[in-house]
């Protein structure tokens, strides 16, 4: 056999992660000796020890270990999948010895010497050479993988549907890295948009909200290539900036890409608009909100509009004194969004045996998830965790249940800002001291809650379940102090004006006490 030639100046890896590839280079050293490892490369056994031992190791001994010993280059390069080609299915196979001719080609590029471009024709065209080898490359690579990235996102898809978390994560971890080797800017957003979904129910809500306005911006320009895909995009970060009290800015997505994006019908453009009625809702504006929402439900998709837009409407219509808490339980489909929903009502009025039944049937084990794949709330979600210290507080006056509340909560579960948690927990935490009696305790969350309140940036709008129970807190605890009296007396006002706007409900929740 002919004796190779030892490289005389080996180049590293672009990007030094040298005790990784000291690890992974000790695998094939547990199955080969340093003896034949060095034969069968070319290079000496002094130079295998001393890459074991952290030195960086070159291109070249990756591309030898691929070639002599069938190492997978996927593995080798960024400790993905097996560490051997045999085990791996012949696309990606052949996918990533497509990668390690990309870095080679990269390695190429970084060989040639700036200072030697300055006179030296063949000197330029190795760097030409060199360059469109590595943009043909990507360009196949990017062809190649385009068909495997739609696959997964298709299935990313189908698990999140289907609450499948567990799989979802695994298609969607497997998918951003292959994203970084394809240019299709739609299968991008697909994923992003899926990247963010798994972090909204996963309890991220603020890492999902980040994304789901990179997905936003990526869209924004492409939305004649997006079609009505677009409107889908624009409502998964209304909704997210909604739920984060950024009511003004949801208004402005979601008006923005129904002015600028697809006109034609679809049901998508109909799910956007409806969700614009829901801020008008959610802003004070009952009957403009109610309206546009009647108007667009009928167009929403009838597979989706159970799990979303069939509860909201609900929610409208309980605001409005058209539906009952007792009859909307029976009359709307299960779902989380509407079992959330209920719930919410229920800790407004302070009703104590809904609230129980509501735990018994709504929710399902200890999971930290928002849902799972049966729609059942987590047991550890923010509902899960203040429902428990709401029903210790009612039904056993535990005075402890406002603290184990408030060293319970996390704030990384929360969607808004951290003034906005603040005042949220201040609030929940009020008015569990106040059900348990410890009317001390709920005096100073009271102060501190409406401190916060007052003090909250422009941008945030809390809900007007938490406007509610913020003063319906005022009014249960109203006394003679000169801020409490003045507490007291605002509190009256805003119940007064919402049901001025329409929202009858709270007529019989708070405005009767005033």
């Amino acid at each position: 056999m002919t004796r190779r030639a030892t490289p005389s100046r080996p180049h590293p890896v672009a990007g030094d992660h040298s005790a990784q590839h000291s690890e992974r280079l000790r695998v094939v050293a547990d199955r080969y000796s340093l003896s034949e490892i060095a034969r069968r490369t070319g290079f000496p056994v002094s130079c295998i020890h001393s890459y074991l031992n952290g030195t960086r190791v070159p291109a070249e001994l990756f591309t030898r270990l691929v070639l002599e010993f069938g190492v997978n280059p996927n593995w080798l390069h960024t400790g993905d999948g097996p560490a051997w080609s045999a085990d791996v299915a012949p696309q990606t196979a052949s996918m990533a010895a497509d990668v390690l001719q990309l870095v080679e080609a990269m390695d190429a590029v970084a060989k040639v010497r700036l200072g030697a471009l300055s006179g030296a024709q063949p000197v330029v065209r190795e760097l030409d050479e060199a360059l469109n080898s590595h943009e043909r490359l990507q360009q196949k690579l990017s062809e190649r993988t385009r068909a495997l990235l739609a696959q997964l996102t298709s299935e990313g898809d189908d698990a999140l549907r289907e609450r499948r978390m567990d799989v979802a994560r695994v298609r969607i971890a497997t998918a951003a890295r292959l994203a970084r080797l394809c240019d299709d800017r739609d299968l991008k957003v697909r994923m992003l948009n899926q990247q963010a979904m798994l972090a909204r129910l996963s309890g991220k809500p603020r890492e999902a909200l980040a994304v789901y306005r990179e997905a936003f911006l990526h869209a924004l320009p492409m939305r004649a290539q997006l079609g009505e895909d677009c409107h889908m995009i624009a409502f998964n970060f209304a909704s997210a900036l909604q739920v984060a009290g950024e009511l003004s800015e949801s208004a402005a997505v979601a008006d923005s890409m129904l002015i600028l994006g697809d006109q034609s019908e679809s049901p998508t453009r109909a799910k956007l608009s409806f969700q614009r009625g829901w801020i008008d809702l959610l802003s004070g504006e009952l009957h403009r909100g109610l309206n546009r929402m009647s108007a667009m439900l009928p167009l929403v998709d009838p597979g989706l509009k159970v799990r979303v837009e069939a509860p909201k409407y609900m929610v409208a219509q309980i605001f409005a004194g058209l539906l009952d808490p007792d009859t909307a339980e029976t009359s709307v489909p299960n779902s989380p969004t509407r079992n959330a929903s209920l719930m919410s009502f229920a800790l407004c009025a302070d009703d104590i045996d809904r609230l129980a039944h509501y735990r018994q049937a709504f929710f399902g084990g200890d999971s930290r998830f928002l849902e799972d794949a049966n729609g059942k709330l987590g047991g550890k979600s923010p509902f899960g965790h203040i429902l428990d210290c709401v029903l210790r507080a009612a039904r056993a006056n535990d005075r402890q249940a406002a603290h184990d509340y408030e060293a319970g909560v996390d704030p990384a579960m929360f969607p808004g800002a951290d003034e906005y948690f603040e005042f949220t927990k201040a609030v929940s935490a009020c008015q569990i001291a106040r059900l348990a009696g410890d009317r001390r305790h709920a005096l100073r969350k009271l102060d501190a809650a409406d401190s916060l309140l007052m003090a909250l940036p422009g941008a945030v709008t809390p809900s007007p379940f938490e406007f509610a129970r913020h003063y319906r807190n005022a009014l249960e605890l109203a006394g003679k102090a000169r801020r409490e009296h003045e507490l007291t007396v605002r509190a009256r006002r805003w119940f007064r004006d919402w049901v001025a706007n329409g929202y009858l409900l709270f007529r019989d929740y708070a405005v009767a006490r005033a």
